[in-house]
């Protein structure tokens, strides 16, 4: 198979919150592609003993050491910043030895623009997955934020909507947001909802006595953070 051919159905995914295949998100995408006939390499952190480099269910992961936990703005930027040289020592490696068509960046956070931009120059499509309102995000998390710092949020995200072949959002708000701040149009966005995995998860009979007497149950499985607002009241922006 020519060189050509091989770079066409080769897709690259970033990743820098959390390992694969422990982001099922991620992962669902990536098998979804390999049953339409891609090749798949993923560039994200480690989990624990992860190796650097294995290839699980067609999918290729190449992994780097995580960043320590951040506990501040400084550790926030310096946790972007490794992060962000790590994936672009593994793009290149990984472009070098196995060239793909199209790169796709999984945020939060929203710096990789300029891998986009670098990919582009070689005729490469940059893709956009938003998993996350970041500036949102930041307002939730923090007592007090700063507004320079959401403003530089913001520009982040419209430099990303910008270098953007195609945005993926996870529902049609997020989407709706993409065409709104990032002036896209519906042409160029796409709603890929996350969801279990129907082949594995299918609803079985009641079992009125898991309820303990109460009348509903909920069950969350993934991972919750302090952004999702479950124990505060809604979430509504300070700088409206």
């Amino acid at each position: 198979m020519a060189l050509g051919t091989l770079a066409r159905k080769h897709v690259l995914i970033i990743v820098q919150n959390l390992p694969v295949p422990l982001d099922r998100r991620v992962w669902l995408e990536c098998q979804a592609l390999v049953r339409s006939g891609y090749q798949v390499s993923v560039i994200c952190p480690k989990g624990p003993g992860d190796p650097s480099r294995e290839l699980l269910d067609g999918v290729w992961l190449y992994k780097y050491r995580p960043p320590a936990q951040a506990n501040g703005f400084a550790s926030y930027i310096n946790e972007f910043v490794y992060c962000w040289l790590r994936t672009a020592l593994l793009f290149t490696r990984i472009f070098l030895t196995r060239p793909f068509s199209v790169v796709q960046a999984c945020n939060p956070p929203d710096t990789y623009a300029p891998l986009g931009l670098i990919a582009r120059l070689f005729g490469v499509r940059f893709v956009y997955d938003q998993h996350d309102l970041c500036p949102e995000i930041y307002l939730a998390r923090f007592e007090k934020p700063s507004k320079k710092i959401f403003k530089a949020l913001l520009g982040l995200e419209r430099a990303t909507y910008r270098v953007a072949d195609h945005v993926i959002s996870t529902n049609e708000s997020y989407r709706a947001i993409a065409m709104r701040r990032g002036h896209r149009t519906l042409e160029n966005t796409t709603v890929v909802r996350s969801g279990p995995d129907t082949t594995r998860m299918k609803p079985g009979p009641a079992q009125p006595e898991l309820r303990l007497g109460r009348e509903h149950l909920v069950c969350y499985l993934g991972i919750m953070g302090p952004q999702d607002g479950v124990d505060i009241e809604p979430f509504q922006s300070r700088f409206s």
